[in-house]
């Protein structure tokens, strides 16, 4: 019985082996859980172009919206374990909805290899302008003062929108009133609006309208901001509440495919031009975390960080 286990592990070994000198000999997929024309589509196919390019094969990016992500997060999942398809993951699919959702239908941590951690996506926290806070400190106090008066929006419950403001809510003892929305433009809008006071959202998504007055940034997560961009706050906000973005196979694809991919990755994003488009649709490229057994141990410190707020704020969703 040992015997034909050793002989087992060999043939695995040697079909993965194998494989790996072979590949890719066929497109490869990339899924985007979100819609085509929003940010996760746009740096997907920014990173396709080259890396199809470096891998010789096509890559084709393929939306599967849906369910916070978790559609295409699931199709991945119970993908074969080639190498031949991908996920663009959020820190929503992978970080957050395993702990909001009760019967989420795959495992974030075990049903994937990570590959390559491509950045992060600063997040803001803004306010209506005619809210007397210009600053964090003075949100944090107007909100004190007003307690579960001011509102804050966020693109839906349980999502990295949501759990950045109750991160800054439970460290400061607030409380405040969430109401949720099917997706980021029409949370910020209702910012603009007036018809609620405040939101966390990505700095893509804020910049645009704070720049305009419509709405007034009052605090971001650290970040390298480009030359020559206008400076924003950030005393007062928590560090970690960058959302990641990274490429995830499914568990068991061959470690030398990973590596191949995570190479290539690496080496598309070297490239001045792409590092410009990845910048330009709101990433913070990553210079840590490079190979896949750092990202593997980023992501499990995030589930854990992700997880402790999903808990301390009592945040659970039943799925149909």
């Amino acid at each position: 019985m040992r015997l034909s286990g050793f002989l087992a592990t060999l043939l695995a070994l040697a079909a993965g082996s194998i494989h790996a000198q072979t590949y890719p000999n066929q497109p490869v997929k990339l899924v985007v859980t979100y819609p085509p024309g929003g940010g996760m589509d746009v740096m997907a196919r920014v990173l396709s172009a080259p890396l199809q390019a470096r891998l010789g094969q096509p890559v084709v990016v393929d939306n599967r919206p849906g369910a916070s992500g978790m559609i295409g997060a699931e199709h991945v999942a119970k993908a074969p374990g080639d190498g031949y398809t991908l996920i663009l993951a959020p820190a929503d699919t992978h970080s957050i909805n395993p702990h909001v959702y009760k019967n989420i239908r795959y495992n974030a941590l075990t049903d994937f290899e990570p590959v390559a951690l491509l950045g992060e996506l600063p997040m803001t926290l803004v306010v209506n302008p005619k809210l007397p806070a210009n600053s964090v400190a003075e949100f944090l106090k107007y909100a004190a003062s007003n307690p579960g008066k001011v509102t804050f929006a966020s693109w839906g419950i349980g999502s990295s929108s949501h759990l950045a403001m109750e991160t800054l809510i439970l460290q400061s003892n607030l409380k405040m009133t969430h109401v949720p929305f099917t997706g980021a433009a029409p949370a910020i809008a209702a910012v603009m609006a007036g018809t609620v006071d405040s939101m966390m959202v990505t700095l893509p998504t804020s910049e645009p309208q704070h720049i305009a007055g419509k709405v007034r940034i009052i605090g971001v997560t650290p970040i390298q901001r480009p030359a020559g961009a206008p400076a924003l706050p950030a005393a007062g906000m928590p560090p970690h509440l960058a959302a990641w973005i990274g490429i995830l196979a499914p568990a068991k694809t061959p470690a030398a495919v990973v590596e191949r991919l995570n190479k290539e990755i690496r080496g598309a994003m070297a490239d001045p031009a792409v590092r410009a488009g990845l910048t330009k649709a709101g990433l913070e490229v990553a210079t840590t975390n490079g190979t896949p057994a750092e990202f593997g141990k980023f992501l499990k410190t995030q589930d854990e960080l992700w997880g402790k707020t999903v808990r301390e704020a009592q945040i659970s969703v039943d799925l149909k």
